[in-house]
């Protein structure tokens, strides 16, 4: 199916009980959310030990979930899907979106997101498969292991990010200039410090490939690049989670 590109961020449609609902494709996102709507609320159930979601923007405890019998994504019927309710806050504003499709559910498919076509499409096989793949070494997140100057870093590939991250600790020895950057993230809007850096060449499965520009993060997280929107502008990207493994095609 194709997919709207709305500020460089994939949005699909997908139908519960013959309704269709806008979700943000978010391989960054551990869990998958829907705003509170009352055609679903026959699915509503509590929540035990509420979850905390820590992200951009801060912290929110989170109460209530629904379990729908089944969820319709390109035409492929997905039974017993659970899904965080979430506030409708800036960032489900700025986008016009109703949920936010994680990694969660991603991760139990195997699928085709070409971004230069905006094709978003379950696949069980495809002539990406047979090139050279590198393995998805998280069950969190789509997380992969790449090279930057012979050195191996872990990679977050974040389809809900417009731009691409390095920790600072990777550029310790450059001479940058930081600045104020505004960034929208999954609890709202957060003011951090970043510096940017150029035409860097990463290597992924042997690949080289360009990142025309990374942003500099002075905090510090579990991986050490995140790739974002940014990075696959033209480039199609195979998740063949049946296997754990995740191909880049120009």
């Amino acid at each position: 199916m194709r997919f709207i590109l709305k500020r460089n961020m994939i949005i699909i449609k997908i139908k519960i009980d013959e309704i269709y609902y806008k979700f943000l494709v978010d391989t960054g996102s551990e869990r998958s959310f829907i705003v509170r709507n009352k055609n679903i609320e026959k699915y509503k159930q509590n929540i035990l030990e509420k979850i905390k979601v820590k992200g951009i923007g801060g912290e929110e405890f989170l109460k209530n979930k629904y379990i729908f019998p089944k969820i319709n994504i390109d035409n492929t019927i997905i039974h017993k899907v659970e899904i965080l309710e979430k506030k409708r806050n800036s960032l489900f504003l700025y986008l016009g979106i109703d949920g936010i499709l994680g990694w969660d559910i991603l991760k139990k498919l195997d699928l085709l997101i070409d971004i230069k076509n905006k094709i978003f499409s379950l696949v069980t096989e495809t002539t990406q498969n047979k090139k050279i793949g590198t393995p998805i070494i998280s069950d969190k997140q789509l997380v992969i292991e790449m090279k930057y100057k012979n050195d191996l870093h872990s990679a977050l590939i974040d389809l809900g990010a417009t731009e691409s991250f390095v920790t600072q600790e990777v550029f310790n020895n450059y001479d940058v200039i930081w600045e104020r950057n505004i960034v929208l993230g999954i609890n709202g809007i957060k003011l951090i410090k970043v510096a940017t850096i150029k035409n860097i060449i990463l290597n992924i499965a042997g690949i080289e490939y360009k990142s025309r520009k990374l942003l500099i993060k002075s905090e510090n997280f579990n991986w050490k690049f995140k790739l974002g929107m940014d990075f696959f502008e033209n480039r199609k990207i195979f998740l063949k989670n049946s296997i754990k493994e995740m191909v880049i095609v120009e």
